[in-house]
């Protein structure tokens, strides 16, 4: 069986898509993938046999200059502990959240001439059988999707994560509601073409059958939970951790925590936090994650490292905002990361709103200690302080909650009937 991923971003462990694709693929039997990917950057995934890239960079020269190919196949590099950065125009986009920024990429993409020699001559070499892409607003993939979809007239399957598509969301940006009804009008589009579509949380499993009209299956991202680490705290200070992204405002309930740190530890210090990730931030916002002795930001840091430093871990961090204009986009969210804190048997220490998917299921499994109440921080940290019997209670549960619903080898049996079972229907929904 031959799978064609289709993404903006390359496969990388040390980002959201080539993580999660990587723990549900690699050493996956019988299949063999590949990687068409529309940002610059270099793979570092051996279990995806051949990948082809496009970028904005050639897209723009091509419209100069028509005889500038656009598209090449590209090298996967060794996996190590290089950390990607993006482009200093991306960066700097995402930290300002500009959306006249985005709106810019979408049109280089509208009138690029991407579908090219290069990439009909790739994707008709690797012939596949299956197409899996994420489904999110991203309107330059989804034109990639809908293209090479019914160009190979093969099956395609779809994979939900964020919430990029119900009208369950705020902003005063006029550009933001330009796209997001653009975008609600190709992904309903891309949705017709698809014979299978994955969510990631039973919230959205709910909403999305209904906006979509089709029936709906929960993936999660998992581990082999065969043998429980053997893990040894700290008697003090304890030791804090977050690492992950901090877009949709997941800065300000950890600076909410930083701050109750701070009150803390005035009398000595009891615990610490530190956060680590390769978000883009101003640096008004860095100001917020370090404070005094009792927070650190330490910026971004590999794939490999970064399982080093939950391993080390005493207590690790999950954070979702509770301001509207930000919840919105994650409210039908599982993060991906709270199985890698299941899989080290860590005690995971959670804030948000209980309405927030991640959230939701943390507190349905009693597999985190949560917060969903902002004014409760500090209390519930200083509970934890005096009573660090606990801390060692909730990293059985984390386990506990992984072995039970996210084993790695069930995941991957249950994709493999579900793709022989979409090769084997005669025509697409």
């Amino acid at each position: 069986m031959k799978i064609l991923l289709l993404s903006m971003s390359p496969m990388r462990k040390d980002n959201t898509i080539g993580n999660t694709y990587s723990n549900l693929f690699d050493n996956m039997q019988n299949v063999e993938f590949f990687s068409v990917y529309g940002k610059s950057g270099r793979p570092n995934q051996k279990f995806v046999s051949r990948c082809f890239h496009i970028t904005e960079k050639e897209l723009i020269k091509n419209l100069l200059n028509k005889n500038y190919s656009v598209g090449q196949e590209i090298e996967i590099e060794d996996e190590n502990d290089k950390i990607f950065k993006n482009g200093k125009l991306l960066n700097t986009a995402k930290k300002l959240r500009f959306e006249i920024f985005f709106f810019i990429r979408d049109f280089i993409w509208k009138i690029g001439r991407w579908k090219s020699k290069e990439l009909k001559t790739f994707i008709e070499d690797v012939n596949p059988d299956l197409i899996f892409a994420p489904l999110d607003n991203s309107i330059p993939l989804n034109n990639l999707v809908q293209y090479v979809q019914k160009h190979l007239n093969c099956k395609l399957a779809l994979y939900a994560w964020d919430d990029m598509y119900t009208l369950n969301c705020f902003s005063l940006s006029p550009f933001f509601w330009l796209k997001r009804f653009h975008s609600r009008k190709i992904m309903r589009k891309t949705v017709k073409q698809c014979n299978k579509l994955y969510v990631i949380s039973e919230k959205q499993k709910q909403v999305y059958e209904k906006s979509f009209n089709c029936i709906c299956e929960v993936l999660y991202k998992g581990f082999e939970f065969n043998e429980k680490p053997k893990n040894s705290m700290k008697k003090s200070p304890l030791k804090l951790l977050f690492t992950g992204n901090l877009a949709y405002g997941r800065y300000i309930p950890l600076a909410m925590i930083a701050r109750a740190l701070q009150n803390i530890n005035k009398d000595g210090v009891k615990a610490q936090l530190y956060v680590y990730s390769q978000t883009p931030l101003k640096k008004s916002v860095i100001a917020k994650l370090n404070v005094d002795n009792s927070s650190f930001f330490m910026g971004a840091i590999s794939h490999k490292e970064t399982m080093r430093m939950q391993n080390e871990a005493d207590i690790l961090l999950h954070v979702e905002s509770f301001e509207k204009s930000t919840k919105s986009s994650v409210w039908l969210s599982f993060s991906t990361k709270l199985v890698d804190y299941f899989y080290q048997s860590k005690c995971v220490f959670a804030v948000g709103p209980s309405d927030v998917a991640s959230i939701d299921y943390l507190i349905k499994n009693d597999a985190a200690i949560v917060v969903t109440n902002k004014n409760e921080i500090e209390d519930k940290l200083r509970l934890i302080v005096e009573n660090p019997d606990i801390v060692s209670e909730y990293g059985v549960k984390a386990w506990e909650c992984g072995k039970g619903n996210h084993q790695i080898k069930e995941i991957q049996n249950r994709l493999y009937r579900d793709f022989e079972d979409i090769l084997n229907e005669n025509s697409s929904n």
